[in-house]
């Protein structure tokens, strides 16, 4: 009965591997290869390419961001300063680049400080799909870059949460001021 019993428990483990195993035989058999021909994938590309491609992929992450701090501050806060000013959409250009750098910063200090304790298999997953898609001799656009998204808003995040427990440690009262200042910038920045 115990003999049944660790056979019924180690078939439960192994099924969805023998299932995977299965479909990838089905798939392998119905549909052919994408290319006849994959050992060139990797051929031609040098360190050149490969650091064309991170900075490539670099700055199109940047333009994606530059794009998320126009339509959450800037957009909105042109349109209320239009009316008072006569300040042009390109004058908040220099305010767009700050934010971007900012939040590159804040990722890579998030990469740093919090993915080596409790991320450390989403900060190897990070750096090793930048390297994988930097190493390819093609570009595909935000295509690749689309799921690193979440994860650098994640390690932004990581680090907002450590900046948070060190200035926990102030007096209550610098730390209470504080944040009530952050949120009043926070509504009238909305508003």
């Amino acid at each position: 009965n115990r003999k049944q019993i660790k056979i019924a428990h180690f078939a439960k483990i192994l099924l969805p591997y023998i299932l995977f195993l299965l479909l990838l035989l089905f798939s392998n058999l119905l549909i052919g290869n994408a290319t006849p021909n994959t050992s060139d994938i990797g051929s031609g590309m040098d360190a050149e390419a490969f650091l064309s491609n991170l900075k490539s992929y670099a700055r199109l992450i940047c333009h994606w961001f530059g794009l998320l701090w126009n339509s959450i501050l800037i957009n909105p806060l042109y349109s209320v300063l239009r009316r008072f000013t006569a300040l042009s959409f390109d004058s908040f250009t220099p305010l767009r680049n700050i934010l971007v750098s900012a939040t590159a910063v804040l990722f890579i200090l998030g990469l740093i400080f919090e993915g080596k304790g409790k991320n450390l298999h989403l900060s190897v997953l990070v750096v090793v799909y930048i390297i994988t898609a930097s190493a390819l001799p093609y570009t595909q656009g935000l295509r690749y870059i689309y799921p690193l998204l979440p994860l650098i808003l994640m390690f932004v995040g990581c680090t907002f949460a450590k900046a948070a427990r060190l200035f926990k440690k102030l007096p209550h009262r610098i730390y209470s001021a504080g944040s009530l200042i952050l949120a009043l910038l926070c509504c009238l920045f909305i508003v």
